[in-house]
């Protein structure tokens, strides 16, 4: 399995991921994953596990790749701020818990620009969007990240996401993006875990006539 974790520009890296939540058992399964072995925890039953040794992702409990792209961070990745403050809004200290665990977790991405923008209409908008993109950079480093890997930034108001005349666009605006500046050339990808054949009946096995269908997993789509 593969999941695109959208950076931007180029292919930069693949690293390995685990997890996820446990999948629905059919009728057609030999029994109940809760009431079968699955000796690498991974939610998936060895009996369905086409790599048992390794602890993936359903629906067959192989170690899922994700491909990193250099550049730009996903627009979900931004920290969002009030009108004329520098504080980011209390949703936004998740994303920059996350964006704090996304760069320790790439070291290979040596230096990342922390972008301050403001909205049109703001006071003084380059000094503010100088405040934001530096708050947001102490509040990485407190989380982990190095200092030597950051750069503040500011934009004021030259670089908004949607024109000021768009209803909304200055909540929009108001914000501190991440970019990549440099990063390390990508890694070789990791060998993918070995995998054996499945019995019929489990997620990934050949098609059983009759067979009941299985159903998508809740929350299939990845995150980062």
């Amino acid at each position: 399995m593969t999941a695109l974790l959208l950076l931007g520009c180029s292919a930069a890296a693949v690293a390995p991921t685990v997890g996820g939540a446990t999948r629905p058992a059919a009728a057609s399964l030999p029994a109940p994953p809760d009431t079968e072995p699955d000796d690498d925890h991974d939610g998936v039953a060895d009996v369905c596990d086409a790599c048992p040794a390794v602890a993936g992702q359903v629906p067959d409990g192989c170690p899922q790749r994700v491909l990193i792209e250099e550049c730009h961070f996903p627009t979900d990745g931004t920290v969002q701020f009030e009108a004329d403050a520098a504080t980011p809004t209390p949703p936004s200290a998740e994303i920059i818990e996350a964006l704090a665990r996304l760069i320790a977790a790439h070291p290979e991405l040596r230096r990342v620009g922390v972008d301050g923008h403001a909205s049109a209409g703001e006071r003084d908008a380059r000094r503010l969007s100088a405040r934001r993109a530096d708050a947001v950079l102490a509040a990485l480093v407190a989380r982990g990240v190095s200092a030597s890997r950051l750069v503040a930034r500011a934009y004021g108001v030259e670089a908004p996401v949607v024109p000021a005349a768009v209803p909304g666009a200055g909540a929009r605006n108001r914000r501190v993006s991440l970019q990549i500046l440099e990063a390390d050339p990508p890694p070789p990808p990791p060998p993918p875990a070995p995998r054996r054949a499945l019995p019929a009946g489990c997620p990934g096995s050949p098609a059983v006539p009759g067979a009941a269908a299985f159903p998508p997993p809740e929350g299939a789509a990845a995150r980062w």
